[in-house]
């Protein structure tokens, strides 16, 4: 409808120029440059349409030009992303499958046309890493930095992530105290962190770092506090060179670790070392009253005590608690042994025998047996013990 005024409209428009025209045809005089054109009315606008006209189609032609070229180059930048995107993901299944020089070949290949050019660098640079060619791998992820400046933090994770499995623990400590300028609460940076303290054994800083693994809950309760209770063994064992430094380490261990077996542990063979068996056996009466351990009862057997009665009778008193303790049995009848009470000892051993072989009880039911002037049985459970002691080897040594 509204093309039909139109087209009313500009004939009514060119009768009137017509008629015009037609009454009165008039002259056009164009000057230009010292030359001068005269020509009837009708024919200078006839020429002036036709100049728009060459104009205006000339301008289109120039912009379809530009548009098909505009196009082309569009077409062409999703077939390469199309081609980018194929190659990445058997880049990633062949990283998956462990195929690591034909993934890290893939993933910096098409890393330049995907859409996630930092990801294609930095599954490449793991690539490169597991093929041993280090060099190759700091330069991906350099590249993935550069590429993606905004994904710097994942970057440096992976950076250190990667250090860190090759043993760079210096390097992998370098770039984690570099992040943590920028991200310090970050949980996978303190996880990071903590790896390497450990690895590094530098138990002091990781002492300093245990309040920020908590407060974040970058560890499981559990691996907490198998951790504290490592780090803390590992401080007493590392300043057990004088009793005062072993004393001042006990002293600055909260009392719930104190309790724990393994610290225990550690913190009266110490002092048992030092020849300080009174405080020892009532470090290890208080772990065990805690909690029971084979290993601590194991350990108060071997106790030098100048009241050895009175280890004997709280030994004796745990029986009642504890009569299927193989462990308790065996200390029993060394604390037997050492008062001479040879008949005794000798029925506290074999029950022990009895619960659970083991080459030590064995070797002190052998022990015991020649100091009661019976050689060939004693030799007998000798060899029992070595025997039970060589398969165990061997077991131990195929399950490695």
């Amino acid at each position: 409808m509204k093309f039909l005024l139109l087209v009313l409209i500009a004939l009514g428009i060119a009768a009137w120029i017509g008629l015009g025209l037609h009454h009165d045809p008039g002259m056009m005089v164009v000057t230009f440059a010292g030359w001068r054109v005269d020509m009837p009315l009708w024919l200078g606008i006839i020429a002036f349409i036709l100049i728009y006209l060459l104009v205006y189609l000339t301008i289109r032609l120039i912009a379809g030009i530009f548009h098909t070229t505009q196009f082309l180059a569009n077409l062409s930048n999703k077939l390469s992303k199309k081609r980018a995107k194929r190659t990445t993901n058997k880049g990633f299944v062949a990283l998956a499958e462990g195929n690591y020089q034909k993934a890290e070949k893939l993933l910096a290949q098409s890393a330049d046309h995907s859409e996630t050019k930092w990801l294609n660098y930095l599954s490449a640079a793991r690539a490169a890493q597991e093929l041993g060619k280090i060099d190759r791998r700091d330069l991906y992820l350099k590249r993935a930095l550069e590429s993606t400046p905004e994904s710097e933090v994942a970057v440096e994770i992976t950076k250190a992530s990667l250090q860190y499995q090759h043993q760079q623990y210096e390097k992998s400590l370098a770039t984690l105290i570099q992040l943590r300028h920028q991200v310090p609460d970050h949980p996978s940076v303190l996880r990071l962190l903590q790896k390497v303290y450990f690895h590094m054994q530098d138990w002091e800083k990781l002492i300093v770092l245990l309040p920020k693994l908590k407060h974040q809950h970058v560890l499981s309760t559990q691996e907490l506090k198998d951790l504290e209770q490592h780090i803390y063994g590992q401080l007493l064992l590392k300043q057990s060179n004088s009793v005062e430094e072993l004393e001042s380490i006990w002293h600055k261990i909260p009392k719930e670790f104190r309790l724990q077996d393994k610290v225990a542990s550690i913190y009266a063979s110490a002092l048992m070392k030092f020849g300080k068996p009174i405080e020892a056996e009532e470090v290890l009466r208080n772990a065990l009253k805690h909690e029971w351990h084979e290993d601590l009862i194991r350990l108060y057997g071997h106790l030098s005590h100048p009241a050895p009665q009175k280890l004997l009778n709280v030994a004796e008193g745990w029986l009642n608690l504890h009569p299927m303790s193989p462990s308790l049995l065996l200390s029993l009848g060394r604390l037997c042994q050492e008062q001479q009470l040879w008949g005794k000892a000798q029925r506290y051993f074999e029950a022990s025998l009895s619960l659970e072989p083991h080459p030590e009880t064995y070797k002190e039911l052998g022990t015991l047996l020649e100091k009661m002037n019976k050689p060939e049985l004693g030799a007998h459970y000798f060899k029992k013990g070595l025997l039970l002691a060589s398969n165990t080897t061997i077991i131990s040594a195929q399950r490695s």
